[in-house]
């Protein structure tokens, strides 16, 4: 295990937006080209009534909000691109001076453009001043007035006629209105009657003159003289001693200044640039001096033409022409130490005013930041040679390459801990005595000369009278088998020591009996863990492999483990120490340092100017400061500061649009819409957060909805949205503090349309019932009709099968079969009788068993035809020939046709067909299967049809039987049956029944 106080491999990776820093004590932004605003020339600075930062650039107007950056160029409607003022009014509107091209007003997204009257020279604006119901435009050319409610320009008399009468600068004093001209002095402006009048011109002769600013009743004037070798650019009055003519104070300054701002803390920042030369930069007033502050604040430019302070986040803005807008933070929550600049420093302990930093292989010595004293590797070298220990371990440790690793402190003296050996020294860094430790040792101290030492992946060992001796060695090592193993951090409470080691993955507490250390409690479900630090006097804090922090209080022999902070919900995924002191906790892991301030959480990464890529060594606490010692030297962490920074933040702006409206909200409210849109789009911005980058949004829509991730900083979009009353949520998560605040940004009122409406369900329930009354009856009387209908059905088959009964059993048939029996019997002819008997009692079986059949099988149905021949032939007296031919692929007891099919046909071969002419009559039967079809043929060699056609057949026959033939393949075959008859080539007729399979 790594144990607490090996610092050196703990790296802390800070993210950083790519963004200019320098090593500076302040921690400054740079917006250039590069990384989102329309040009490294900016003109202008201005922070309007919402908190929003505008730019007026060489290339368009960008905007900074907590959104992000947005630019404005030609699409936007602004014509000319050198934007060089910029106003807003008391209605909030928004004013943009160009040099060039007039004047341009924001509205809806959009830039409207004014052209000033008069001369070509009066659209180059130079500056822009909003005072009572006007807008005041100072140009090239002299003064103009805007009415900016009625929109257009007020007359009045210029004195545009002069030559080189630019204005370059406004002030206001009791009440009164001033502008500054470059060359005929200062004017008082009387708005009523559009007129003004020069107070100052003399003091004024053989000098330009440039910005004005007055601070607290002191009037600020910048100029400079034809005369190169005047360097007192800096003039100051009392503003009434100025109006009334008396001579100023003066500063040398050697360049020009062209604005002022003042800081909450009465400091005041000029913005220089020398024009002619490259003079200029950031300048501070300290009493009657102007300091160059351009280093100290990472400014790199020298022609800088704004400066602005904003109060409320106390950070200040100053704009170049050569490199863009930079963003200096005043807060100074972070400040780098001036110590010796190197990167070797592995850790650092403070102690009765003393500051130890311990480097690769150095030790020193600070007091109030000045180096005292320094103990060097060859120092440590020199006195282990001067005193041999008792007791050494083997050559390849003494040979090694020896380097320092950690520093540890007791109340009496310091060790350091190197990869050979421990060295004691005092407070002064006079080297005690040292011990061989091995290459993985670590001390704990147990009381003043008793120290533990932890091995890793190992035992760790006791040693006694540590110190005693003129100089140490080792007296006597204790081990037991009920040692700690892989410790990982320890705690001294009181008398007591208490280690934290694993077991199985389980943090267990061990704590102290004499020499040894016994097992005392395994810690509930508390994960590994991995650094852990004194708290109180009773109490440390841990962090365990899962990074959550938690709390240990030790109280009548049990642990309490509370958890303090889930450090996961920051997006930690590795930790890699922690400290406390002073009611102080800090954690460094991958997303930046931690500090937990009794209630508060603070996230210490790039967004207070830390560099990128630090490799955090150890970190200690003094009263209300974090000192951290890294690789890029010591930084100081003033948590004072961070209590008094306003960490809260309100909405902006608020902009809900559709497709066909959009309405600006300056809070949350309710819009209600005539129709339902296709899509919803809500934009807000916060822009009084000190650290807008660090905010993360989620929305969700109801209160039962999850969250949803904000795909676009400060939009949301709601496709097809509910009808109703809708509420919209914005969750805002501070990921400095990790606070979550719920917004309630708008309710939507979507009226339902006509068709979703109460009346409307009403009127559509009576319309479907109607409906369905009307489709009930319909489907009743349907149903009576079908009922009727299939009773006529089934009585028409009744009497079908009746007609086709009494065509079989008519009782001319019957007689007549009757009649050839007597016949035969008078003749005795017994055999023929009794055959003619059998066949006809047969025949009328067949009858009977088939005529309540709809289909009977084709076997049957051959059977009973030649029966009824076989009758026919006895009764008529002749010898019928006849001729059976069924194809072998048919299976005529699975072929299925309507009972008595060929019966009418074979009736009308006999009625018709035969006479006497006839000398041997006969009947063919063919049976025959097709692809998809099976073909009944009943052919004869009679008379034939005598010129009759099959149409003529049909319709002229008399037969009762075939019309009822007919009708069966009607019923039972419909559209799947066909019926030709046809003459024969050698005589006779064919009929021939086609069934579809």
């Amino acid at each position: 295990m790594n144990l607490s106080g090996r610092y050196h491999k703990y790296y802390l990776l800070l993210v950083f937006i790519g963004l200019f820093l320098n090593a500076a004590a302040y921690n400054t932004v740079n917006y250039n080209a590069k990384n989102g605003i329309a040009s490294n020339g900016v003109r202008k600075i201005f922070i309007d009534h919402i908190h929003r930062v505008w730019l007026g650039t060489d290339n368009g107007v960008s905007c900074i909000t907590g959104n992000g950056i947005k630019n404005y160029l030609y699409s936007n409607g602004l014509d000319y691109s050198k934007i060089w003022e910029i106003e807003q009014c008391p209605d909030s509107s928004l004013w943009f001076g160009s040099f060039g091209n007039g004047l341009y007003e924001y509205r809806n997204n959009k830039f409207y453009n004014y052209q000033l009257p008069r001369s070509r020279a009066n659209n180059s604006i130079r500056k822009l001043k909003s005072f009572g119901k006007y807008l005041f435009i100072g140009t090239e050319a002299g003064l103009n007035i805007f009415d900016y409610q009625k929109r257009e320009f007020v007359p009045f008399k210029n004195l545009s006629e002069r030559d080189s009468f630019q204005i370059l600068d406004f002030f206001e004093y009791k009440s009164k209105l001033y502008f500054q001209s470059f060359f005929y002095g200062t004017f008082e402006i009387n708005p009523e009657q559009k007129t003004f009048r020069n107070i100052r011109f003399k003091q004024f002769e053989n000098k330009w003159n440039y910005s004005a600013y007055q601070h607290n009743g002191t009037l600020f004037l910048s100029r400079t003289r034809f005369n190169e070798s005047d360097h007192h650019n800096l003039l100051f009055w009392k503003a009434d001693r100025y109006l009334s003519g008396a001579k100023p104070d003066s500063i040398a300054i050697n360049t020009v200044i062209w604005e002022f701002a003042n800081t909450s803390d009465k400091e005041m920042f000029a913005a220089c640039w020398g024009v002619r030369d490259n003079s200029g930069g950031l300048y501070k007033l300290r009493g009657k001096n102007m300091q160059r502050m351009n280093e100290a604040m990472g400014i790199n430019s020298n022609q800088l033409l704004d400066v602005e302070y904003d109060k409320l986040l106390n950070k200040l803005y100053v704009a170049s022409i050569d490199k863009g807008l930079y963003v200096i933070d005043l807060n100074e929550i972070v400040v780098k130490l001036p110590f010796e600049e190197k990167s070797d420093i592995l850790d650092m302990k403070m102690s009765a005013g003393r500051m130890f930093v311990l480097k690769n292989d150095t030790l020193q010595l600070y007091r109030e930041r000045r180096l005292i004293k320094s103990v060097t590797m060859t120092d440590v070298t020199k006195f282990m040679n001067r005193y041999k220990p008792v007791r050494t371990f083997d050559d390849a440790v003494l040979n090694a390459e020896k380097r320092f690793r950690d520093l540890s402190i007791s109340a009496d003296y310091l060790v350091i801990n190197s990869n050979f050996a421990e060295i004691r020294l005092d407070y002064d860094l006079n080297i005690l005595d040292y011990i061989f430790s091995g290459s993985d040792g670590r001390l704990c101290f147990l009381s003043k000369n008793d120290v533990l030492v932890f091995r890793d992946y190992g035992n760790s060992e006791f040693c006694g009278d540590f110190g005693k001796g003129k100089h140490f060695v080792f007296k006597h090592w204790i081990k037991g088998k009920t040692n700690p193993r892989d410790v990982s951090g320890h705690c001294r409470l009181n008398d007591t020591t208490y280690l934290l080691a694993s077991e199985n993955q389980r943090m267990y507490l061990y704590i102290q009996n004499d020499t040894l250390y016994k097992r005392f409690e395994k810690l509930g479900n508390v994960h590994l863990p991995t650094h852990n630090d004194r708290l109180g006097e009773n109490s440390f804090v841990s962090v365990d492999q899962s990074n959550v922090l938690y709390k240990g209080v030790y109280a009548k022999d049990s642990l309490l483990m509370t958890k303090l902070i889930d450090l996961r919900q920051f997006g930690v995924i590795e930790s890699y120490f922690v400290r406390a002191g002073n009611g102080l906790i800090i954690v460094a892991t991958n997303k930046g340092g931690f500090v937990l301030d009794r209630d508060n959480v603070y996230l210490i990464d790039h967004t207070y100017g830390l560099p990128s890529d630090l490799i955090v060594r150890t970190a200690t606490v003094l009263n209300d400061k974090i000192y951290a010692a890294t690789t890029a030297g010591i930084y100081l962490v003033d948590v004072k500061k961070l209590r008094n920074l306003k960490l809260n933040w309100k909405l902006s702006a608020l902009t809900v649009s559709t497709d066909s409206i959009s309405r600006n909200f300056s809070k949350a409210g309710k819009i209600n819409f005539g129709q339902k849109p296709a899509e919803i789009v809500v934009r807000w911005e916060i822009n009084n957060h000190p650290y807008p980058e660090n905010l993360q949004y989620s929305y969700r829509i109801g209160s039962d909805n999850s969250w949803s991730a904000v795909a676009t900083p400060g939009s949301i979009k709601i496709s097809n949205p509910q009808y109703g009353i809708t509420d919209l949520y914005l969750r805002v998560t501070d990921d400095t503090t990790g606070n979550k605040t719920i917004v309630h940004l708008l309710s939507f009122d979507i009226p339902k349309p006509f068709y979703l409406q109460i009346w409307f369900y009403i009127v559509l329930a009576i319309v479907f019932s109607g409906i369905g009354f009307y489709f009930t009856y319909r489907i009743r009387v349907r149903k009576l009709k079908e009922k009727t209908a299939k009773a006529q059905m089934e009585a028409s088959e009744l009497q079908l099968r009746l007609d086709t009964l009494q065509l079989l059993l008519k009782p001319h048939f019957i007689f007549n079969a009757l009649s050839s029996v007597q016949n035969l019997i008078l003749k005795n002819e017994t055999d023929k009788t009794l055959e003619y008997t059998g066949y006809f009692a047969k025949f009328l079986r067949g009858i009977m068993q088939n005529s309540g059949e709809r289909l009977v099988p084709l076997k049957e149905e051959i059977d009973n035809t030649l029966r009824y021949i076989e009758l026919e032939k006895l009764r008529f007296n002749e010898n019928v020939e006849i001729v059976l031919d069924v194809d072998q692929q048919l299976n005529i007891n699975e072929v299925f046709i309507i009972p008595f099919l060929f019966q009418p046909f074979v009736e009308n071969i006999f009625k018709h067909a035969f006479t006497k002419e006839i000398a041997n009559p006969r009947i063919n039967f063919s049976i025959a299967l097709t692809e998809d079809s099976i073909i009944y043929s009943i052919s004869d060699n009679g008379k034939g049809l005598n010129g009759q056609t099959y149409h003529d057949v049909i319709s002229k026959s008399t037969s009762k039987g075939l019309k009822i033939t007919l009708a069966q393949l009607a019923k039972y075959f419909p559209d799947k049956h066909a019926l030709t008859v046809s003459e024969n080539n050698k005589g006779g007729v064919s009929w021939v029944v086609t069934v579809q399979c």
